[in-house]
């Protein structure tokens, strides 16, 4: 066998010493809305309700992802990423605006966001595009074939069973913490540690760690069926 951060008036932090994200939205409604939609990636959420707060945030904290929104009361995101560039900072930024995407797309980029986002914009999206501005993959071929000789077959054949195996195994490990048996929730996570560095399973076995060490976390069991079940999606492939 294979084996919340609601945001209030100013800003809210978590655990500052682990990189998380950095959202500047004005707007109190947007920004709740925002900072749920990024729970369950398992960051610890910076908001800001203006710019001058989000360039203090930015400036004194390290962060995955920041995501800007462009036109605010106190200025324009756009401008101050350009100031944290011309500073060196080379965090990934995502833009968040009311215009047309399609049509502001290529200039956003060209000005160092990696991704335009529109508002209104659905959780899953939201959620979708931070991930793919994160360090670790769903996915790291270059892992799994170097544990597997480079054998891409071999990788190939282990993922189909792990996938195969893993939504009895997410199954399993949510009910043993719902009944309170963290024992077991370990020892099942444990396991599936080991089965994700085999098939380069990245980001759900970091997932997978974090919930090991603080099984009783709740923003560390939502990390880790998101990333378990974002390798479940359809279409996703292996």
């Amino acid at each position: 066998m294979l084996a919340s951060i609601v945001p209030g008036n100013g800003h809210d932090t978590c655990a500052p010493m682990n990189p998380g994200l950095l959202l500047l939205e004005d707007d109190p409604v947007s920004r709740g809305f925002l900072s749920q939609a990024l729970a369950p990636l398992g960051l610890p959420v910076d908001c800001a309700g203006g710019i001058a707060e989000a360039e203090t945030l930015a400036r004194e904290r390290r962060h995955a992802v920041w995501l800007f929104d462009l036109c605010l009361p106190d200025g324009d995101g756009r401008d101050l990423l350009a100031r944290l560039r011309r500073e060196g900072r080379d965090t990934p930024a995502l833009a968040l605006t009311a215009d047309d995407v399609a049509a502001t797309d290529g200039m956003l980029r060209t000005m160092g966001f990696r991704a335009a986002l529109s508002k209104p914009v659905s959780g899953e999206a939201l959620r979708r595009t931070v991930s793919d501005c994160l360090a670790l993959p769903a996915w790291d071929d270059r892992a799994a074939l170097a544990a597997l000789a480079d054998n891409a077959e071999a990788m190939r054949h282990l993922r189909k069973l792990f996938l195969d195996e893993l939504p009895e195994q997410l199954r399993q490990v949510l009910a043993c913490l719902d009944a309170g048996d963290v024992t077991a929730a370990r020892a099942l996570l444990h396991r599936l540690k080991g089965s994700c560095g085999f098939v380069g399973a990245a980001a759900l076995g970091q997932a997978a760690r974090a919930l090991h060490d603080e099984p009783w976390d709740s923003a560390c069991r939502r990390t880790f069926e998101f990333r378990a079940r974002e390798l479940l999606r359809p279409g996703d492939g292996i």
